[in-house]
Formats: structure tokens, C-alpha cells, sequence
């Protein structure tokens, strides 16, 4: 390869290295930025496998818990099916602990551990570490499966930002 071949390929791997460098680092420093804006605690993979019969509604605590940031105005919850056999009717609700603090909701047909249930109603509804939480109610409607795969939570923060993360633990529920 001849002085001129060798200089042009040196002068590709130059300009190489400096487009990379001029995309990667403004990205990694806006994610470093940005690290500890979540406000909700991280998913939480799935409860123990839950048997239900036809019809009957079970109450599942979601497992979405505040960081300790003050309360969040919660737009919406969303919970993630990934199969539904059963043609569930699932709806986010507030509970509000029976007791002080956090509580923890029983998996069953009745909503152990709430003194109220709610409906998650955008701009009305505020999650607060150590106080209100969510509750998914199922009720399914035929025999089946029904995968949930945690939740997306859409809400305002104390900084009037909208966000949506993925939170929450996940449930299997077997219909006989």
C-alpha cells in the first residue's frame, strides 16, 4: 500500500473515532444526568403462581412502591398482560392501609388490609412512600391463564413532570 492508501485509511479511522466519541458521550452523560430520576422502585419480577375460580374477584397487592420523594399524582396504571386465557376484567385501585404505614395486601378474594379501595383516577390519586399503594383487581371470567407482567405507571412528580416507568411485581393466575 502506497503513502497515500495508508494516510486515507488513517484519516477514515480518525474521523471513525470522533463521530463515536461525538455521539456516545452527550448520551452517556445525559443518562448519568438522569440516573436517579426514577421515582418509583424498580420492577420486581413475579409472585408465586395464584389459583382462582370463575368469577370470583382476587385482589393482588402490585407491589409499586414510592421512593422516599414526597407523593406522586399517578395519571395511570396499566398493567402488563402477556397472556390472558381467562378474559379477566382487571382494573387498578387505591388502597389505603388499614393500619399505619404500608400494608401488605393479601392475595385473595377479599381486600385484606385496606380500610378503602379506590379507583386510580388521573390527577386524583396520590402514591406516597409509606402510604396509599396500588391494587390490582381481577376478576376472570372463564377458565384459563392470566400473565401479568408488572405494571406502567404514568404520574407527575413533585417537580411537575410527567414520566412513565415499568414497576411493579408481576402475578400468574390459574383459572380452574
Amino acid at each position: 500500500m502506497d503513502e497515500g492508501g495508508r494516510s486515507g485509511v488513517a484519516w477514515r479511522l480518525a474521523l471513525t473515532a470522533v463521530a463515536i466519541v461525538a455521539l456516545v458521550v452527550p448520551g452517556r452523560m445525559l443518562a448519568s444526568e438522569h440516573a436517579e430520576d426514577d421515582a418509583l422502585a424498580p420492577y420486581g419480577g413475579h409472585a408465586k403462581p395464584v389459583r382462582a375460580s370463575v368469577g370470583e374477584t382476587w385482589r393482588v397487592d402490585a407491589g409499586v412502591l414510592a421512593k422516599d420523594r414526597g407523593s406522586l399524582e399517578l395519571v395511570e396504571v396499566r398493567p402488563r398482560v402477556v397472556l390472558d386465557t381467562t378474559g379477566a376484567d382487571i382494573s387498578a385501585m387505591l388502597c389505603t392501609p388499614a393500619a399505619e404505614g404500608r400494608s401488605v395486601v393479601a392475595t385473595g378474594p377479599d381486600g385484606t388490609g385496606c380500610s378503602s379501595l379506590g379507583m386510580v383516577t388521573g390527577g386524583q390519586a396520590r402514591l406516597q412512600p409509606g402510604g396509599t399503594q396500588i391494587v390490582v383487581s381481577v376478576t376472570p371470567r372463564q377458565s384459563g391463564r392470566l400473565v401479568v407482567d408488572g405494571y406502567d405507571v404514568t404520574y407527575v412528580d413533585s417537580d411537575d413532570r410527567r414520566t412513565t416507568e415499568h414497576a411493579g411485581r408481576g402475578f400468574r393466575l390459574r383459572v380452574a
